[in-house]
């Protein structure tokens, strides 16, 4: 948590974890994301895969899963990026019915095959790109 992570082309970090809604039905994670990209640039546009929160226990919540869900990682997708500007957003994760197990790790793909095909947009620079962000480790 709180610690920048990079793969060439945007850099990411999770800052808080909490509770979505009372009573609880899922969590919700902030993010903050920085494109390092030189061109104007979309999430979507660099093959960015479903996000995941993986639970102590070892079950995982996707961000597409639910429509409130679906909701927050679309924002995300879409929004356009300047050349090195930065956005923060709040990505959710239901699970109905709640499980009080804490999270512990989320992880963030792309399809770096995928992305290499598009020759006309920027590349990562490390294989795999993936974040893997311990939740339980503070910076």
């Amino acid at each position: 948590m709180n610690k920048w992570m990079s793969n060439g082309l945007w850099r990411v970090r999770a800052t808080a974890v909490a509770p979505v809604d009372n009573p609880q039905i899922g969590w919700q994670v902030t993010e903050d994301w920085t494109s390092l990209a030189h061109q104007q640039i979309a999430a979507g546009d660099t093959n960015l895969g479903v996000q995941q929160l993986v639970l102590g226990n070892g079950d995982t919540l996707e961000s597409d899963a639910g429509v409130r869900s679906s909701g927050s990682f679309v924002g995300l997708m879409q929004h356009v990026f300047a050349p090195g500007s930065s956005f923060t957003y709040q990505q959710l994760f239901l699970q109905i019915p709640f499980s009080s197990e804490k999270p512990v790790k989320l992880i963030v793909t792309f399809d770096a095959t995928t992305q290499k095909k598009a020759t006309y947009r920027p590349q990562y620079k490390v294989d795999p790109p993936n974040f893997r962000i311990n939740l339980e480790c503070t910076k």
